[in-house]
């Protein structure tokens, strides 16, 4: 019997994943506790290629863990550090791309539709408004003049 392949699944093959193996638990390894998929990276440094690996969980709906696979280098240099942090920091992009693409957007209750608006970004800029400005001198001095003002 074939099983389906998931959304999250069809969505990293397009992008030239592939299955590598599932990992089991248990006492006599009948529960399989993840899927793996991994991807040779496209970027090299002095002819050293990268594994790249992302686990799903036992659903294959979540993604549970990423990184770099086979990291095995005698001596790192800073250029070494730099090669192996910029495709970390490629593939969470990826990940988040795979997450975010994935998440519900909210329905906006009058027109009855997913809105375009990304809430927590609304959120942030209204909090930011909401801050006072700094006030130079002069301004702080008319402030206090119209509380004077007021209080009298």
């Amino acid at each position: 019997m074939k099983r389906k392949v998931t959304e999250l699944e069809q969505q990293l093959i397009q992008n030239g994943w592939y299955l590598t193996n599932k990992r089991y638990v248990g006492k006599h390894s009948e529960k399989i506790l993840c899927y793996e998929y991994h991807k040779t990276s496209d970027l090299r440094n002095d002819n050293k290629t990268y594994d790249l690996f992302i686990q799903l969980d036992q659903k294959r709906s979540q993604i549970v863990k990423y990184g770099v696979a086979n990291l095995f280098v005698e001596r790192m240099g800073s250029d070494e550090l730099m090669v192996i942090r910029f495709l970390f920091l490629e593939l969470r992009h990826f990940v988040e791309r795979l997450t975010k693409a994935r998440e519900p957007r909210p329905i906006n209750p009058i027109l009855n539709e997913p809105t375009s608006v990304d809430w927590a970004e609304t959120n942030e800029l209204v909090a930011e408004k909401s801050k006072p400005l700094p006030l130079t001198p002069e301004q702080l001095d008319e402030l206090c003049q119209e509380k004077e003002q007021g209080g009298e």
